[in-house]
């Protein structure tokens, strides 16, 4: 027990507050901040390392870590086709929740963050008379697991709302129950968990491999953006002393920077002048494009999406040609329609057990089709498939006006639009004949 008379988890207080779960939670703190652009603070560590005046130097950041993670991702690139088997309530139920959970968009998230870090979790709470989705990264999590990594036996959360000690508090899963403790682990509260298993579906960039349940990122992509950013900078600064010029004092000496500038004599022939320094501007910018390009090779993506030059392409306009980028995708796929289906059966729970009377029937089950990357065709291309298609009869005319425009995803909806538009054209047809003859006569001359 602690002071207050709070019975202490001593085990799992020894593995959180570990040199190695600290290491790990501060590395995913930083590439969090990196991904999502806050890294100034960082170089201005690394500035007041670097230079004797380092409020003289103005850092500058350009965010490559984002840019790579997002275009390594790719199973999202357009949302699935999620289709429930079972019965009309199961598929309305999935409906509501996919639209108001804001279903699709969080799993681009995590997806992407799963990149980025190798190791997430997903899960559905129930709030508010809703479920939420809540994408959880290792920072905020620990784990304790079975005989292999995916045999999860308890989750830990822990909530920092102010970042005080005082006000953290841990929540500790298991399938039987939920313990809410302080940052000491000292027990607060005991519950029953409702729903019998641990709501929460592990994310893994790639399966983990030996016994630990953490997927490491390697940190090449953080060194490469460490060195980008330090090349930036420099390359501000060098362009500032290109501007203002640097004083030169033969036979004396200088006190002060570019401002301020204090002239201290210690020869009366000493000679004072101002000379243009020749910095490696030019060369500094190729050596920055150079990184730049060698980063994206080295992830398998094309050099051009770090190029400013180049035209902006959609993101399957870059699969198209990146036939390792393809393989990657096709594994990423394959993981996230199994996170999907196990997240789908979680929802199924949590909605069942807050909802008793409006509940999913225990058949229903989640079918994910993730969109294929295909070539992009021409105008002229497309209708030429599309007429052999009608013509063979592989297609009618509303799975072209689907394929066409993507904002048609009902088949009845699609085909009344095509009735509509029919009925229209006879009717303006028959309104040339019968109210402008010589129009008609004139068409046939």
């Amino acid at each position: 027990m602690d002071l207050f008379g709070h019975t202490r988890i001593n085990p799992l207080y020894e593995v959180v507050q570990s040199a190695e779960t600290k290491e790990r939670k501060d590395r995913a703190v930083k590439r969090l901040d990196y991904y999502n652009g806050e890294q100034v603070d960082y170089l201005n560590d690394e500035i007041a390392r670097t230079f004797q005046k380092p409020e003289k130097v103005k850092p500058l950041v350009v965010n490559i870590v984002k840019k790579v993670v997002d275009n390594l991702a790719t199973a999202y690139i357009s949302p699935p086709k999620r289709e429930v088997e079972g019965t009309d309530r199961d598929k309305e139920l999935f409906e509501h929740i996919a639209e108001n959970s804001m279903l699709s968009i969080k799993m681009q998230d995590a997806s992407r963050l799963t990149k980025l870090l190798k190791t997430a979790m997903i899960r559905p709470v129930w709030s508010n008379g809703k479920i939420r989705l809540d994408i959880l990264t290792p920072d905020m999590l620990d784990v304790v697991t079975g005989d292999a990594p995916e045999d999860l036996e308890k989750v830990i959360v822990t909530h920092d709302p102010t970042g005080y000690t005082k006000d953290v508090r841990r929540r500790i899963w298991t399938p039987d129950e939920v313990v809410t403790t302080d940052h000491h682990f000292s027990i607060l509260e005991r519950e029953v968990n409702p729903y019998g298993v641990l709501p929460f579906v592990p994310l893994w960039d790639a399966l983990p491999i030996g016994s630990s349940f953490w997927v490491k990122a390697d940190g090449n992509l953080l060194n490469a953006q460490d060195r980008l950013n330090d090349l930036w900078t420099k390359l501000l600064l060098m362009i500032d002393y290109q501007g203002f010029g640097i004083f030169v004092m033969k036979g004396g000496k200088l006190n002060g920077g570019l401002s301020g500038m204090e002239v201290v004599p210690v020869d009366e022939n000493g000679d004072l002048k101002v000379v243009n320094p020749s910095p490696l501007v030019l060369e500094t910018i190729e050596a920055i494009k150079e990184l730049q390009r060698q980063v994206a090779v080295n992830y398998g993506l094309s050099a051009a999406i770090m190029s400013t030059d180049s035209k902006a392409e959609s993101g399957v306009a870059k699969l198209e040609d990146n036939r390792e980028l393809l393989t990657k995708r096709d594994r990423e796929i394959a993981l996230f329609r199994g996170y999907e289906k196990r997240l789908f059966d979680l929802i199924k729970i949590v909605w069942n057990t807050n909802n008793p009377t409006q509940s999913f029937s225990d058949s229903a089950e989640l079918a994910v089709d993730f969109a294929e990357v295909k070539k992009s065709l021409s105008e002229s291309e497309r209708r030429e498939i599309w007429e052999r298609d009608l013509e063979l009869g592989i297609k009618d005319r509303a799975d072209i006006l689907m394929e066409a425009n993507p904002d048609f995803t009902d088949r009845e909806e699609a085909k009344a639009y095509l009735m509509e538009r029919r009925r229209f054209n006879g009717e303006y047809v028959n309104d040339i004949e019968q109210n402008y003859p010589d129009m008609e006569e004139e068409n046939e001359l």
